[in-house]
């Protein structure tokens, strides 16, 4: 996933499309290809703020669209509850 451009302006910054997802591939510092974010980890403010800082443009994170599960959607897949808060 990556920001919303349209026209050459940020619709939507990466980090408003990340907040409350879970992380489909670990997350690599583009500065010392060290792991930042280990896959499957709920992305939350302070994770956000880490991906920001160390300069990542494109985060690959779990989605309804691609859950595999056989009835229903898994809760990785589904992220943050926005109505509780939690996943």
């Amino acid at each position: 996933m990556k920001a919303l451009v349209e026209g050459g302006e940020v619709i939507e910054p990466l980090r408003d499309r990340i907040l409350g997802r879970v992380a489909a591939v670990d997350i690599i510092n583009p500065d010392t290809q060290e792991t930042a974010i280990v896959a499957g980890t709920l992305l939350d403010e302070d994770l956000v703020d880490t991906i920001d800082r160390i300069g990542v443009d494109e985060v690959k994170v779990r989605t309804p669209l691609t859950c595999e599960t056989r009835h229903g959607l898994c809760a990785h897949c589904y992220g943050r509850d926005l109505g509780r808060v939690h996943r």
